[in-house]
């Protein structure tokens, strides 16, 4: 953070980045088109990033108008991107980017490090374990990648009483809105600890 340069509109971050989240699998696909052409890219790895995105566009953006009226397309592909960009947002941005999980040094303990760096949300609910694939129990999935996300309810529960005994802090939310509600908050503090650097910068 100390490196970061300010500008005076991120302390408002908090408002617009919910006007942002619903169009992030837009600058997504974007992205990846414009990481395929830059030249330090591999050749491999830009014909990997354009094949990609652009079997995505295809199904998803243009094959739409060629089944579908004009206008039904266009509201079809609308709405797709609002909910897919507003799904996966909502997924990664409570898993990492809520207080609590950033600033921890990375010369420690591996398995401790990936636990305090990492937000769980609704560990127990079946639901949100299954429309996540597993995402919601985030730290199971940090130390177990190779476990199927369908066990991830039961390996939490260990972790959990691992991270009682060895003193761990285990960072969690009940539900979704709350974890929401906890990015909310970071991206306040975020944006208004920026003004502590101007002034340390200044001083």
């Amino acid at each position: 953070l100390s490196s970061y340069k300010p500008l005076w509109f991120h302390k408002y971050q908090h408002i617009y980045m919910w006007m942002l989240y619903p169009v992030t699998m837009l600058a997504w696909t974007l992205g990846d088109l414009a990481y395929a052409f830059h030249p330090r890219v591999p050749m491999d790895a830009k014909v990997k990033s354009l094949a990609v995105s652009l079997t995505f566009m295809l199904h998803a953006w243009v094959l739409p108008f060629l089944v579908l009226p004009a206008m039904t397309a266009m509201w079809f592909i609308y709405l797709e991107i609002i909910v897919s960009s507003c799904f996966f947002s909502a997924q990664f941005v409570v898993n990492h980017e809520v207080e609590g999980t950033h600033g921890h040094s990375t010369y420690q303990d591996w398995g401790k490090y990936q636990t305090v760096s990492s937000h769980d949300y609704a560990v127990e609910s079946w639901l949100w374990c299954h429309l996540s694939g597993g995402l919601n129990n985030q730290i199971a999935h940090h130390l177990f990648p190779s476990v199927n996300f369908i066990h991830y309810p039961l390996v939490t529960k260990v972790i959990r009483e691992v991270c009682a005994e060895e003193q761990v802090e285990f960072q969690h939310s009940e539900s979704m809105m709350s974890a929401l509600s906890k990015h909310h908050d970071h991206l306040y503090e975020m944006g208004n600890s920026l003004k502590e650097i101007k002034k340390n910068k200044a001083a």
